[in-house]
């Protein structure tokens, strides 16, 4: 999946211990403080412009045309950028200007620009991929199993024609393929975010499907209702505190032959203590099962089984 723009982006990532997405401006401040570079909106630009105009590099039309531009004065880096864009805006063309310096890419004034138009357009693509896979790396994006340009909007890290091109470059990848050394790493240091991607899609289908699974399960309890209601459920059909005979009519084991049970005096079943057919009756005769079956009685369809 690499090639040598996003190659070097991952190394600008992991130079400048980039380890949460979505990347902010405060970040970018960091960055270029560490490096000594400095970033200014246009609105308070103008001493820095007019020193510049003293060197021969007049701004004033890149300010009307351009979102953002970097210039060097003497040995600093300067990156101006326009106030009203949004921070996602911010944020993307910052890192533009960033990718020309970490590129090496020509200076004629301004950076990334050249007195061949071929290069200097080869350069600002150079420069929009680069700042695309800062803001949103391809090995990331597959690791969160990306399926839309709105995903990668709804995730913060890009927005509009950036987020459209970043996705059309990840459905480029041939799943066969694997991640590199490189490209583990990366998904390695926003193992984080990829968690809580998933976290979120995972929540977000409970969300869906938890409403559907209940309707089907109370259609489910509708439906076998009168299967439950003509059978011998005790704590739907018996009167309460036939706790012996619930027990029994809900094991599968066997009664002991040892167990006490009582027959009538003219009936053909025996039962357990409490159950329905002998509860109140006086002419109970109680004995073991197994003196029960040895003098013919049968168990208790309702109490035994």
């Amino acid at each position: 999946m690499s090639n040598a723009v996003t190659i070097e982006a991952y190394k600008f990532i992991m130079e400048n211990r980039i380890d949460t997405l979505p990347i902010t401006r405060d970040d970018l401040v960091d960055i270029a403080r560490r490096h000594k570079w400095k970033i200014c909106g246009y609105n308070l630009s103008g001493e820095l412009r007019d020193l510049l105009k003293l060197q021969g590099v007049n701004t004033d039309e890149y300010i009307k045309t351009k979102d953002a531009f970097a210039v060097m004065l003497k040995d600093d880096y300067i990156i101006f950028f326009k106030d009203s864009l949004s921070l996602e805006q911010k944020v993307f063309v910052i890192l533009h200007e960033f990718a020309h310096i970490a590129l090496r890419h020509t200076c004629y004034g301004i950076m990334g620009k050249s007195p061949d138009k071929t290069t200097t357009d080869i350069q600002e693509a150079e420069a929009d991929e680069f700042a695309r896979t800062v803001c949103a790396p391809l090995p990331v994006l597959y690791q969160c199993r990306v399926r839309s340009s709105k995903d990668i909007e709804r995730y913060g890290l890009l927005t509009g024609t950036e987020a459209n091109a970043q996705f059309i470059s990840l459905s480029k990848i041939d799943p066969q393929y694997g991640l590199d050394n490189l490209e583990k790493e990366i998904t390695r240091i926003f193992n984080s975010f990829i968690q809580g991607i998933k976290l979120m899609r995972i929540r977000g289908a409970a969300k869906r499907y938890l409403p559907i699974a209940a309707v089907a399960l109370i259609i489910g309890m509708l439906a076998m209702s009168p299967f439950i209601n003509n059978g011998h459920n005790p704590t739907l059909n018996e009167p309460a505190g036939n706790t012996q005979t619930a027990i029994m009519q809900n094991s599968s084991a066997p009664i002991p032959l040892t167990e006490t049970v009582y027959v009538t005096r003219t009936g053909e079943k025996y039962h357990v203590d409490g159950c329905r057919y002998i509860k109140g009756k006086d002419d109970l005769k109680d004995m073991s099962v197994e003196e029960a079956e040895k003098a013919g009685y049968e168990p208790c369809s309702v109490c035994i089984k």
